[in-house]
């Protein structure tokens, strides 16, 4: 298995559309065409960054984050935006977050925010990672 950065073109080709679809029938809320727009935006801006994680030459996860600065802490912070594994490849999904944070790094980020299920609490946390807030969300 192998990480690395996917330039724009290979981004918004077809390499990651079905790892992108495959995704959307996982997730159901999950709108890989306005993600797709979004993170080629990033991308583009060097604001953002696809991490391709690789079996030889087959796509087999993703990970798709940004950086900006936060008034809040007034630092540069990163964030995921979209991270998917194949099922048959979970487990493997550690090395694009690892990659991931040596990206942030290298932006001079201060700190790095991950979201996702329940389920995903415990992973983080063994990784040393904290609970920093509870997103409520409501549709209206």
């Amino acid at each position: 298995m192998i990480v690395r950065e996917l330039s724009v073109l290979e981004a918004d080709a077809d390499i990651v559309d079905d790892l992108g679809k495959e995704a959307s029938l996982e997730y159901p809320d999950f709108d890989y065409v306005i993600q797709k727009r979004f993170w080629t935006e990033l991308i583009k801006d060097g604001k953002g960054v696809a991490l391709g994680l690789f079996d030889g030459k087959e796509l087999e996860g993703i990970l798709i984050g940004f950086y900006i600065f936060s008034p809040d802490n007034q630092e540069m912070i990163a964030t995921e935006s979209h991270w998917y594994v194949r099922k048959n490849k979970r487990g493997k999904g550690i090395y694009l977050l690892r990659a991931f944070e040596s990206w942030a790094k290298q932006k001079e980020c201060k700190r790095i925010y991950f979201g996702g299920p329940k389920s995903f609490e415990e992973f983080y946390l063994r990784l040393g990672y904290k609970i920093k807030t509870i997103i409520y969300q409501k549709e209206i």
